[in-house]
């Protein structure tokens, strides 16, 4: 997209127009994960017929990349919740059943609004803190929400007793369903985060970010934080780098699990991706744990190498203080300056796409691109270096 003119030429070898890039993206967001994964797999083992990469080391790190999807406020979640109902709530009438009314929940929505704005433009102050200052905006706030979602749920419940008395083709009949099963979800959706705001804002109860609805859009985010640095909701891909720089392994679930339960799944991954059983695999001490290293050294790998504190007491003192492994630690840099290629050169670090199967596709095809990229600026460096 970036670079169409070989595109061009290809269809015009072909005596057919270049499509259009609406087209283009259409058809490259059809392909699936498994297609891209299998890609993937089929470019390192191009990088190891052309000798690029042997693939006998391996390093392991995770990272935090933000969804495509704004920061939550359990406020502006109600909110946009039932704006969301109130549109679905419009769509009966094509097929043929009566629209909810939007005469109240037009009203209630406008309040709503009202109510939102000053929740978020309240300032506090030291004497008296902002979750002081809100709790009365925030009480007529859950009041009109509660009335309006007890209209929605009385008016969805007539309407969910007719819906099988009417006639309609089997495409639209499941188009009906699909209608009033996300209705009923949205509904359930709201329930909840009605609940819990209330209990964290009159109560001081909190919820674990695991049990609470972060995105409407993209219902597989989780609330990641890594050390210090500043939290974001998205996902938190564990990924592989070879020797040469080559990201030979990618694994992305929804939430946000313990680096040390990806570790050995980390190293399966790499040895099937790659045909290669690397000699030695390092991690940081996220990864540390004893059963881990002993199922990696049982894989085939000679050696395994941790950093920080819990690293080195799974790998005593001798071990520790080898020069291997005291190497592996000082190379750990180049896995960070992995990181922040990928999120730089190829936008790794903010998704375009919702979704853990979408997410998945484009992560994929952002580790391809990369690897490419990373190819061709390896053999520039070679050309330089014998000229």
């Amino acid at each position: 997209m970036v670079e169409p003119v070989s595109l061009q030429f290809y269809y015009l070898d072909k005596n057919k127009k270049m499509p259009r890039p609406k087209t283009i993206n259409e058809n490259l967001n059809a392909i699936s994960s498994e297609t891209m994964e299998y890609i993937h797999k089929c470019q390192l083992e191009e990088f190891l017929n052309e000798s690029l990469d042997d693939f006998s080391y391996a390093v392991f790190n995770s990272t935090s990349v933000h969804a495509s999807s704004s920061w939550p406020a359990d406020a502006a979640v109600i909110y946009r919740l039932f704006n969301r109902i109130r549109k679905q709530a419009s769509k009966f009438e094509k097929f043929g059943l009566k629209n909810i009314s939007i005469k109240y929940p037009d009203k209630w929505l406008n309040k709503l609004s009202k109510l939102l704005f000053k929740i978020n433009n309240t300032k506090g102050t030291s004497g008296n803190p902002k979750k002081e200052k809100v709790k009365p905006d925030y009480k007529q706030y859950l009041r009109v929400a509660h009335k309006m979602n007890e209209f929605y749920i009385r008016h969805i419940a007539k309407t969910g007793e007719i819906i099988n008395t009417v006639k309609l083709k089997p495409s639209e009949t499941l188009k009906l369903l699909s209608l009033y099963e996300h209705l009923e979800d949205d509904l359930l959706a709201v329930s909840a985060v009605l609940y819990y705001t209330e209990d964290r804002v009159f109560f001081d109860k909190k919820l674990p970010s695991s049990e609470k609805i972060l995105s409407l859009s993209d219902t597989t985010v989780a609330f990641i934080k890594k050390g210090s640095r500043n939290s974001v909701i998205g996902y938190k891909p564990q990924l592989g780098m070879s020797q040469n720089g080559y990201v030979s392994t990618l694994i992305i679930e929804p939430g946000n699990g313990a680096d040390s339960v990806y570790f050995t799944p980390l190293v399966k991954k790499h040895i099937d991706n790659t045909g290669v059983t690397p000699e030695l695999v390092s991690a940081d001490d996220g990864y540390s744990s004893a059963s881990g290293r002993k199922d990696v050294l049982e894989l085939g790998v000679k050696d395994v190498s941790f950093s920080g504190a819990v690293g080195k007491k799974i790998l005593g003192e001798e071990l520790w203080k080898v020069e291997k492994y005291a190497e592996a630690r000082r190379n750990r840099s180049a896995v960070e300056a992995l990181m922040f290629s990928l999120k730089y050169t190829v936008h790794f670090g903010r998704l375009r796409r919702r979704g853990i199967e979408a997410v998945k596709c484009e992560m994929f095809g952002k580790v391809i691109a990369y690897n490419y990229l990373h190819k061709i600026v390896k053999l520039e460096n070679i050309e330089r270096s014998a000229a």
